[in-house]
């Protein structure tokens, strides 16, 4: 019974407490909690070390921009190019191969182990395919090829303190190196060019002079880009006659033969050439009263000929054209009348257009009145050689001039009678010229100081 009563009471007691404990839940009635108290010196849990697995790769490469690939069991890891010849990486551990590439140098590979114990490091220096040649002493101008080709512009430079001509950039091996200028003679050289290394050149040169011989007709007179320069020798040639390299025009005239001219390419070195002169062949008598209009004549275009004269005016010569212009020894005679009172103009022995005997008889409005001048002309210059004073009277506008001119070796003899008083002995002296400087050649008519002349006929015949 007491127990039953002990167990009662226990059942209550429990029953209230979890009444109470209820209750506070209920109305949320905070509870304080029991303070707990830490040690002093705790005691660490043990913790796992961390495991490294990586290491550094550290390249120092020259040339400082080369390109370096990575790979492992064929896989690329990294493919980059080094800044300023440095390159560093961090690899897992473990064995990897490099290739180092780089323009005009020789790849290289090598095998590299990565650990992490300390940086794995490489010192790569790769092999050059090209080198350089230096020339000098040389001028900037000089011309510099590589096995017959010009060189890059980027790849030639000119060091101006020392004259010299560095080429860069040449694949190694030997090769043929030429420097020309046209100053010198070409110069070739078999040049060795190592990789990386610079190779001088120090060439020794020819000054570019051409020992002409010119071979021709015995006393023919040489000239060389209308430059004389001799004569050819009773040998048949020249002595040796020095000229630069290049195209020049050598040219030979004698008395009574054709010019003849040969225009060629010299290179240095001794050169001879042969050039045959042709007799000539002198021209028949001829007579022009301009019938035919202009027909025997080359002339300036502002010269009219009509049926019976040919009105000369305005700058410029004209001359007979073949087969009636040349002559060595004749006599010419011809009827002129002045247009405007200052005279007329008309050439003989004219070897060309440059070179002849001019003869000016002024009228009475000439700037040298009722005076005779001749005139010789050399390569276009013109020397007065002698004046001679006129006593006819010039002044008559309607007046016909009759001209007589006669050459005999070197004699030009000119005579002169007015058609308005002709004299019974007929055509009286005027002029008398010597002169051997030309013995043949052409004839003409023309102006120098604004004549205006109508010449009425012509006829020429050889003695």
């Amino acid at each position: 019974m007491r127990h039953s009563i002990f167990l009662f009471l226990s059942c209550l007691v429990g029953l209230s407490f979890a009444a109470t404990v209820s209750a506070q839940k209920e109305y949320d009635t905070p509870v304080k909690k029991a303070t707990r108290t830490r040690p002093k010196n705790p005691v660490k849990k043990p913790v796992a070390a961390k495991v490294v697995t990586n290491g550094v790769l550290y390249l120092s490469t020259d040339p400082p921009d080369a390109r370096v690939a990575i790979t492992r069991n064929g896989k690329t890891i990294k493919n980059e190019v080094a800044v300023e010849g440095e390159l560093q990486v961090e690899l897992p551990r473990g064995e990897y191969a490099l290739l180092l590439s780089a323009s005009r140098y020789k790849p290289e590979e090598r095998k590299v182990v990565i650990t992490p114990r300390k940086p794995t490091i490489e010192d790569v220096e790769l092999t050059p395919t090209t080198g350089s040649i230096v020339i000098g002493p040389v001028d900037a101008d000089y011309r510099v090829t590589i096995d017959g080709q010009s060189p890059a512009e980027a790849d030639l430079k000119f060091v101006k303190e020392k004259n010299q001509v560095q080429v860069l950039n040449i694949p190694i091996g030997e090769h043929l190196v030429k420097i020309s200028h046209p100053s010198i003679v070409a110069k070739e050289l078999k040049v060795p060019v190592e990789g990386g290394a610079e190779t001088n050149v120090t060439p020794k040169f020819q000054p570019a002079i051409v020992n002409l011989t010119v071979m021709g007709e015995v006393g023919a007179q040489v000239y060389i880009d209308n430059a004389f320069r001799g004569s050819i020798a009773d040998s048949g040639r020249t002595g040796v006659l020095a000229i630069p390299p290049g195209s020049h025009t050598v040219r030979l005239v004698k008395t009574e033969f054709d010019p003849a001219e040969k225009t060629q390419t010299f290179e240095p070195g001794d050169v001879s050439v042969t050039i045959p002169l042709t007799r000539v062949k002198f021209s028949d008598e001829s007579a022009d009263f301009f019938t035919d209009g202009a027909a025997f004549w080359e002339k300036p275009a502002t010269w009219k000929v009509e049926k019976g004269k040919m009105n000369v005016r305005g700058p410029g010569f004209g001359f007979r054209k073949e087969p009636y212009n040349r002559y060595k020894d004749f006599k010419m005679e011809f009827d002129v009348k002045f247009l405007n009172g200052k005279g007329a103009v008309w050439i003989v022995r004219a070897a060309d257009a440059r070179n002849y005997y001019l003869f000016q008889l002024c009228g009475t409005k000439a700037g040298t009145p009722k005076t005779f001048r001749t005139y010789l002309c050399q390569d276009g210059e013109r020397k007065l050689l002698k004046s001679d004073t006129i006593v006819d009277d010039l002044s008559n506008p309607n007046e016909v001039y009759h001209v007589v001119v006669e050459a005999k070796g070197g004699v030009i003899r000119h005579l002169l009678q007015l058609a308005s008083a002709p004299r019974a002995e007929g055509p009286q002296p005027m002029s008398v010229l010597t002169d051997t400087t030309f013995s043949f050649g052409n004839i003409g008519f023309g102006t120098i100081d604004g004549e205006e002349a109508v010449v009425l006929s012509v006829v020429t015949s050889p003695f």
